[in-house]
């Protein structure tokens, strides 16, 4: 988030940066109350890990990992990136 928020600082006023920033706040509102709603992330390298992907606003991937205790968001994805970019931070 802190990425996003820097490069619309930079690139769009401080009104469009709000709200990018409060969209992403519905977003993670729909996920926390709807977790298992949105589809599930397949790989190879992560068998054990009920991750997930919310797709806000057909640009980004919110890639999110759901456990019985919590969700955690690890990727927030632009679709125009090289998705061999994708780094899901697991820690």
């Amino acid at each position: 988030m802190n990425e996003i928020t820097d490069y619309y600082l930079a690139n769009e006023s401080v009104e469009r940066t709000f709200k990018v920033i409060d969209s992403f706040n519905e977003a993670f509102q729909k996920i926390t109350i709807s977790p298992f709603q949105y589809r599930k992330f397949y790989s190879s390298e992560f068998v054990n890990l009920d991750i997930r992907y919310y797709l806000h606003y057909k640009a980004f991937h919110i890639y999110y990992i759901v456990s019985k205790d919590y969700i955690k968001i690890v990727e927030i994805f632009h679709l125009s990136q090289d998705n061999k970019k994708i780094k899901l931070d697991l820690s």
